[in-house]
């Protein structure tokens, strides 16, 4: 039995928060397939966690310390435009994205461009900075507030109402506006916000146990065979640890731009010194089960492409994208000519089942679906350059296995 349209306005669950999930589990083709279990995890780890908190921490703290209006920003320093860089590389890939009518994809680039958002915050701490430098804390609430207003307006296809309730609580209005390929600080200092409102409630366990008991909902397996399921992301690889308990293996620090993951990798066979891995251009699978590897914790895994020759000779190597590009960590990986329908969990077994393989200097997907990604640099005089990268693994003896 399924959820319909009527038994969803039964549920007691605002519109916004059905639209959103739905779109997040949006196959661009074929039956989605729908979980309760994934439903609550959604909404509160990504409506609420992420979207709703971010929201609510820049406008609440701007009426608690700064009158509700918008601080004066002052200069820049080197993080604010690393910053400002990795979401101007974001916002290109979402226009980038829905060109291609890869709607649950660009929907994915917007909320990880909330993430950013809440890491900003976190690394800066605007609370902190309230006690000791003023000036400082109102240029990083200033972009954060700015950020509100540009995720208002990339959120707006997806959930309006929720794009309309941020507007009200910035005190703009918006008709219209289209969306800027850059970054930028449209709320001025000195302009009057709105009242803080709070996004999205969260749902608890036994509010879904009450609704799969009234209205069901099974899940149905995806029809759509071509569609990509892995969440795999472009990472740079920051500290590298001997694991303490296994001489073969690696603990790996990986970042992702919007977040940083703890790895464990087969990899001192390829890499013996393990600095030699510093700075690494790698790809994560990032929608593994975090699993624990003779006690280290896993979140991931860097995949690698394997062959073994006829005198049984294994050879392994990194995968890693065929051009430099600017901003590579957290770039998400597609495969090209068919959509990207990522599963909440995919476990080993199911992944390594996935028609991947290295052939003629590029991994393929199914056979005919070669995995890319694109990256947007914004210069100094705000021109900006995308550029497009085929994922490929160096020295493999082809066809290879990923892994």
């Amino acid at each position: 039995m399924g959820v319909f349209g009527n038994d969803a306005i039964k549920s007691g669950i605002p519109s916004e928060v059905w639209r959103y999930y739905l779109i997040s589990i949006r196959p661009e083709s074929s039956d989605s397939s729908f979980s309760w279990d994934d439903f609550l995890d959604k909404i509160n780890s990504e409506l609420l966690a992420n979207l709703g908190n971010f929201i609510n921490r820049a406008v609440s703290f701007t009426v608690k310390e700064f009158g509700g209006k918008v601080p004066p920003q002052g200069a820049l320093n080197a993080e604010d435009k690393q910053f400002i860089d990795s979401l101007n590389e974001h916002i290109s890939l979402y226009i980038a994205t829905l060109d291609k009518v890869h709607l649950k994809a660009g929907l994915q680039v917007a909320m990880g461009i909330s993430k950013l958002g809440n890491k900003y915050l976190q690394d800066n701490k605007p609370w902190d900075l309230a006690k000791t430098d003023k000036e400082r804390c109102g240029t990083v609430i200033s972009l954060a507030l700015n950020l509100c207003k540009v995720l208002a307006l990339l959120l707006e296809p997806y959930i309006p109402a929720t794009s309309q309730n941020i507007y009200r609580q910035l005190n703009v209005t918006v008709g219209g506006e289209l969306i800027k390929n850059t970054f930028s600080c449209d709320l001025v200092a000195g302009h009057t916000l709105g009242t803080p409102e709070i996004l999205f409630k969260k749902l608890d366990s036994a509010e879904i146990k009450a609704l799969r008991a009234t209205f069901g909902g099974i899940s149905q397996t995806p029809k759509n065979e071509d569609a990509l399921p892995a969440d795999i992301r472009g990472g740079v690889i920051i500290n590298v640890d001997n694991h303490p308990n296994d001489e073969n293996l690696y603990v790996v620090r990986v970042d992702l731009a919007a977040e940083q993951r703890q790895v464990v990798a087969r990899l001192r066979a390829i890499y013996p010194t393990k600095e030699d891995l510093i700075g690494k251009e790698v790809l994560i699978l990032c929608n593994l089960p975090p699993a624990d590897f003779k006690g280290a914790k896993s979140e991931g895994m860097l995949l690698v492409a394997e062959s073994t020759t006829k005198n049984k000779t294994t050879t392994q190597q990194l995968l890693q994208p065929d051009t430099k590009l600017p901003n590579w960590a957290g770039s998400q990986v597609l495969a090209d000519g068919t959509p990207l329908e990522i599963k909440p969990n995919i476990q080993l077994k199911e992944f390594q089942k996935l028609d991947l393989k290295l052939k003629n200097g590029k991994v393929i997907f199914k056979q005919k679906y070669p995995l890319q990604v694109s990256s947007t640099h914004t210069d100094s005089n705000n021109n900006s350059t995308t550029t497009s990268a085929h994922i490929t693994a160096i020295g493999v003896e082809e066809p290879a296995k990923i892994k």
